[in-house]
């Protein structure tokens, strides 16, 4: 594109950003449920309870942390958030197998 001086009469206003540009993500709204230091106070009895429990954490925790790589998609901290997706989706796996059992 060649650079032309713009006349006096032509005069454009900026662009505004578009809706989808400008939107935010909504915030991450997660059920209550009892936290890892929680479990870990709680003791081991009801076993079967505490399985559940473990297995809950887990599977929040995926999805916390797939909400978090989709945010740090295209920035730096986009390695990172995607390893901390792939732990999450370890455990949530390791917590399902283990309610199976």
């Amino acid at each position: 594109k060649v650079w032309v001086p713009k006349s006096e009469g032509h005069m454009r206003r900026a662009k505004k950003p578009s809706a989808a540009a400008s939107a935010r993500r909504p915030l991450l709204h997660t059920p209550k449920f009892p936290s890892s230091l929680d479990l870990a106070n709680a003791g081991p009895f009801p076993v079967e309870k505490r399985m559940a429990e473990m297995a809950t954490h887990a599977y929040y925790l995926f999805g916390s942390a797939k909400y978090l790589s989709q945010l740090a998609a295209g920035t730096s901290g986009d390695v990172l958030a995607r390893n901390v997706e792939l732990f999450a989706r370890q455990a949530d796996a390791a917590g399902r197998a283990m309610a199976r059992n």
